[in-house]
């Protein structure tokens, strides 16, 4: 998720479309897996379904795309936390069963992301469904 604060709304739509095309880009080189699928979810997220990846490999790719972000170095100078766009996401790791509903996965994943964001963000939070585990990137 990108962050933005105090910046006018012309300035806002167009630092989101910058810094969404660059993040799409990125995710998109990242993301080897040719299953995977990318998608914007809401106005400044990403979806990334990595059904051949494991916990490790998800870690993985996220990170590299954490940051490919920060380095791509996107000014960002409303922000008081980071003078460049910079992500945090949320990853959810699920063995799938007939147990679990698709949307509790998206909802724990969001739990996962408002973790990153809550503990400094430009990091990754990992849900597992068996337990919950923060790797502090």
């Amino acid at each position: 998720m990108i962050y933005t604060i105090r910046i006018d709304s012309t300035i806002i739509l167009d630092l989101r479309f910058l810094a969404v095309t660059e993040v799409a880009k990125i995710a998109k080189s990242v993301v080897f897996d040719e299953s995977a699928f990318v998608a914007r979810y809401g106005g400044e997220e990403f979806g990334i379904l990595l059904p051949r990846a494991n916990q490790y490999e998800a870690i993985k790719m996220a990170e590299a795309i954490r940051q490919q972000v920060e380095q791509r170095g996107i000014v960002h100078q409303a922000s008081e936390v980071f003078k460049c766009v910079t992500i945090s996401v949320g990853i959810m790791t699920v063995v799938p069963s007939e147990n679990i509903r698709p949307i509790s996965i998206v909802h724990q994943a969001d739990q996962a992301l408002y973790e990153a964001k809550c503990t400094g963000r430009n990091r990754i939070s990992v849900y597992s469904h068996h337990k919950e585990a923060d790797s502090n990137v």
